[in-house]
């Protein structure tokens, strides 16, 4: 890899563990518990895919202006 490719692949990575920390401590306060024995979390997870794919859209709607 390039200095360039691996630089970017730092940021990138720094900036995911950042944010999934965040995000994860985020979601312990909103839900409580402990993630791996949630009951439901299946369907969290079709809940997630869902918003991924509404917000996929409205990028390429803002995109395309």
């Amino acid at each position: 890899m390039t200095k360039e490719q691996t630089e970017s692949l730092a940021k990138s990575l720094t900036r995911f563990a950042l944010m999934a920390e965040l995000k994860y401590k985020k979601g312990q306060e909103e839900h409580g518990g402990n993630l791996w024995v949630q009951p439901d979390l299946i369907d969290r997870m079709e809940e997630e895919v869902i918003d991924q794919w509404h917000y996929l859209q409205a990028l390429r709607q803002q995109l395309k202006n």
